[in-house]
């Protein structure tokens, strides 16, 4: 197990097969390869009415966080 400890979250989540003809469920896979399930629906949120305004927050602290350090903007 300790290769699939090492594997990327998103690759992981490529290696889940969804097809209705599988051999192992779901659950089975995720539990061979120590992912969690609820990761293969996640989906993050978008600012539906400012979708740039993340996009700007981030670079804004970004920013921030190169001028000042110390202060770790998040």
């Amino acid at each position: 197990m300790g290769k699939l400890s090492s594997l990327d979250s998103s690759y992981k989540k490529e290696l889940i097969d969804r097809d209705e003809n599988k051999a192992l469920s779901v659950v089975k896979q995720c539990n061979l390869i120590n992912y969690n399930r609820s990761n293969l629906f996640y989906a993050p949120m978008v600012n539906l009415y400012y979708p740039n305004k993340s996009r700007q927050l981030f670079q804004k602290s970004n920013s921030l966080n190169t001028c000042y350090p110390m202060l770790h903007f998040h």
